[in-house]
């Protein structure tokens, strides 16, 4: 149960608003300039989002230093782009409140200091990436959560009823203490990786940060 992979109905056509032609499953623009979410990448993904201008990936439990090692790039390509876990967010930790409240902290952290576009993945790009950005919505830009439950209905997922209580849970009380938590990340909150890219390869250059994450 170490990722959100397990056989669901894929997102009908449509699903999505905007997609950008990407080429990664489920890949969404939730929202225009901040933030994109969508499946685990390959390398052909890698490369479309390194050269469509990705500002940061933040990756649920996987790690891809694997893939974008092997991803090239086109040679006159030159960035770094900060690569961020969110660790210990497997898809069993849903059914725990306080869990998913920690991890909506960190990545409302995150999404305050990051680089944008920001690209959120887990394995499938469904539950756990589209809780933490349903959840961003509602509590950094006001979404009403019976709206963020409409877009997550047509996914059919096992765990829906979970996520649909832990949305509507989301009352103003709460967001203003789950938004407290996210202060107290914010100078904690730190890459754990670089992918640097130049003369058409990438590295995945791994940060101190790194070992203080596991401990998350």
């Amino acid at each position: 149960m170490s990722s959100c992979a397990y056989i669901f109905i894929r997102p009908p056509p449509g699903f999505c608003g905007s997609t950008r032609g990407s080429p990664i499953p489920d890949f969404c623009v939730v929202t225009p300039r901040t933030l994109w979410e969508g499946e685990r990448p390959s390398t052909v993904d890698a490369r479309w989002l390194l050269t469509h201008g990705v500002g940061s990936i933040v990756s649920i439990q996987v790690n891809d230093r694997a893939t974008f090692r092997a991803t090239q790039v086109p040679p006159d390509l030159v960035l770094a782009v900060p690569y961020f876990r969110i660790r210990r967010f497997n898809a069993v930790r849903l059914l725990s409140r306080t869990d998913v409240d920690e991890r909506v902290a960190l990545f409302v952290a995150i999404m305050r200091t990051a680089p944008k576009p920001v690209y959120l993945h887990c394995h499938l790009g469904v539950d756990r990436g589209l809780v933490l950005a349903a959840a961003y919505r509602i509590l950094v830009q006001g979404l009403d959560p019976e709206r963020a439950i409409r877009d997550m209905r047509g996914l059919h997922s096992p765990w829906l009823p979970v996520e649909i209580r832990y949305l509507r849970s989301l009352t103003p009380a709460r967001r203003l203490d789950i938004l407290h938590k996210a202060d107290s990340w914010v100078p904690r909150v730190k890459a754990s990786a670089e992918i640097r890219c130049l003369r058409g390869r990438c590295q995945y250059l791994q940060l101190g940060s790194e070992a203080d994450a596991k401990r998350r």
